[in-house]
């Protein structure tokens, strides 16, 4: 008999750690998978026959925590489960309250949740919550050595801890590596958040007029609104607001340059990703990109240096084909079938 893994997550929306998720699930089809969320809808939907259920366990505030401890308690005990493997913050809370010590519990932390600029989203009391439940016997995945030193200290993990970065899909299309023909098209994929610094991103096209450079701006969040009035309030019609596209990664080969101007990041993989169609880049000087994307003159520390990196390898097409062709080169780091052996690897000999 198949053995069963237990996924639990936030939600089902598009985002990177519920993108991996559902790239598992599709990716392990020799093992039978129940799928447990805590709120909202299912914005995927399209579950392989390894999927033994899908469940939403309707936590739709904190209060519910208990109620959702036992329903999962339940969903375990039923599909008499043989992992757990918890994605984000409240999930892996709720799994630790329910797995009963039999059962393999495994967690990646995907974000660096305890870093001094991430208190927007977690705070003190969260901390001392996930170091109040972590045991030894669990296992431990970060997506990226800069999540691990981030999160590992501060909740006192020393033990069953790996490093596996997010693997990458190859495009059916890859970019060529020639200059571009007309003004340089510029994408950026990421939510509407602060952290990610799209206002940042449209402050440089003012520098870039239509005829030299252009912006889309995939993702969706809480910034939408205030980003879509600069864009009209400076008239920058060469930038447009593209909103969620599961089919971005096979449009990033339609594209001249990426840009990420992020704050701070868990692992990178709309950076990965775009490596990997064979886009050169242009990324924030922070930890979890250098980890991505090596050495090079990729970075930059603010808005006027974005400019005048922007111009820079717009000075000299060749730039853009000498970046590219380095960073492809590296996106091999992130292949598929390693990712799948490092994990099967936690899950058999945990």
């Amino acid at each position: 008999m198949k053995p069963t893994i237990l996924h639990i997550i936030d939600s089902l929306g598009i985002g990177g750690a519920e993108r991996i998720v559902h790239d598992v699930i599709h990716g392990m089809p020799d093992v039978a998978h129940i799928l447990v969320y805590l709120k909202g809808q299912d914005e995927w939907n399209d579950w392989p026959p390894q999927v033994k259920g899908v469940h939403c366990l309707g936590m739709k505030r904190k209060g519910h925590f208990f109620r959702a401890v036992r329903r999962l308690k339940r969903i375990i005990q039923a599909e008499k489960v043989a992992i757990v493997h918890s994605h984000l913050y409240w999930a892996t809370m709720v799994a630790r309250q329910a797995c009963p010590s039999h059962v393999k519990l495994v967690t990646t932390y995907h974000s660096l949740l305890y870093d001094p600029q991430n208190t927007a989203q977690y705070r003190n009391w969260m901390r001392w919550l996930d170091r109040l439940t972590y045991r030894d016997r669990m296992h431990t995945i970060y997506v990226s050595k800069a999540v691990k030193a981030c999160v590992g200290p501060q909740v006192g993990i020393s033990h069953r801890e790996t490093v596996l970065h997010n693997f990458v899909h190859i495009p059916t299309k890859i970019r060529p590596l020639q200059p571009p023909n007309g003004p340089v098209k510029i994408v950026s994929v990421g939510n509407l958040r602060p952290e990610k610094q799209q206002m940042l991103l449209v402050e440089a096209m003012l520098e870039l007029p239509p005829s030299m450079a252009s912006l889309d701006i995939f993702g969706e969040g809480p910034l939408r609104e205030e980003l879509a009035l600069m864009i009209t309030e400076k008239k920058l019609s060469h930038v447009r607001l593209m909103g969620h596209d599961k089919e971005v990664l096979n449009q990033l080969p339609t594209y001249d340059l990426l840009v990420s101007a992020s704050r701070f990041e868990g692992f990178g993989l709309a950076v990965a990703e775009a490596m990997a169609a064979g886009l050169p880049c242009l990324l924030s000087d922070i930890p979890a990109h250098r980890e991505v994307a090596g050495e090079g003159d990729y970075y930059f520390d603010s808005g006027e240096q974005l400019s005048e990196k922007i111009q820079w390898l717009l000075a000299g097409p060749d730039r853009l084909s000498s970046f590219a062709e380095k960073l492809r080169f590296r996106s091999k780091l992130f292949l598929k079938e390693d990712y799948f052996e490092k994990l099967r690897d936690v899950y058999l000999n945990y």
